[in-house]
Order: C-alpha cells, then structure tokens, then sequence
C-alpha cells in the first residue's frame, strides 16, 4: 500500500511539473528566446501576394505582461509590445502600439514553442495581412 501512495504522490507531482513547465506564462518570462518566423500568406490592401517571406531575431517576456522583440534582420531598435495568454482557447496576443498579433499555441514545451497566426497592421494607408508560423528556442 505504501508503495502506491508513493508512485501516486510521484506521478501527480510529475503532472504538475509537467503542466507548469509548458505554460507559456509560466516558461517565457524565465528565458531570452530565439525566434524565427515564416510567413506564408502575404496580402497587400486588397492584392494577394504569394512571396512568402522570413524574420529571425530575439524577444524577452517579463512576467508584468511586458517585453521586447529585436529583428536581427531590420537592425534597428528592439520593439516594445505587451502580451497575455489565454490558458482556455491556448492563444497568445502580442500588441505593439495599436497592432495585435493573434497566434494558436500549438506547441509547447520548456526550451521551445510554436504558434501559429494572421497578423494584421496598416502602414502609410496601406493594410498588410500576415499568416506566418511562429517558433520560439530558449537560448
């Protein structure tokens, strides 16, 4: 008998763990990460453009729902955005100045995470959508 007690106490501290290591709230703000992202559909206004395209650089997550997001490929300064998660729906917004960005969390684990989302935001007059793929490695 002391032996289950034991092996249950084991596995139900192994779930907790578990959980709470991939909760994106629980694992980003304790790491810098990598990110790359790959953009697969383009649209311009109205015009839809298939040339995909890539962004790879660097984003912190602070606790406080804050953080920054360095593009190694613009070179110029880190972008300041908020961000929260929704545990039920497994989505992550990410708002910088009046842009959100909207990703499904589709995977999650201590060193690296997926997402996937449109992106949408306007610049000079003109509204860009992005629907890209996103992967996060903890450096």
């Amino acid at each position: 008998m002391k032996k289950i007690l034991i092996s249950l106490s084991i596995i139900l501290i192994s779930a907790t763990l578990l959980v709470s290591c991939t909760n994106p709230t629980k694992v980003l703000p304790k790491k810098t990460w990598s990110y790359s992202a790959s953009m697969t559909t383009v649209t311009t206004g109205a015009v839809n453009s298939s040339t995909p395209g890539t962004d790879a650089g660097t984003a912190t997550f602070k606790s406080d729902g804050t953080g920054t997001m360095q593009s190694s490929s613009s070179g110029s300064a880190a972008n300041s955005f908020t961000w929260s998660y929704d545990k039920s729906g497994k989505k992550m917004t990410l708002t910088m100045g009046s842009d959100v960005y909207v990703y499904d969390v589709t995977e999650t684990k201590a060193k690296e995470e997926k997402w996937h989302g449109t992106a949408t935001w306007t610049l000079a007059g003109t509204t860009y959508t992005v629907t890209e793929d996103l992967t996060l490695t903890a450096q």
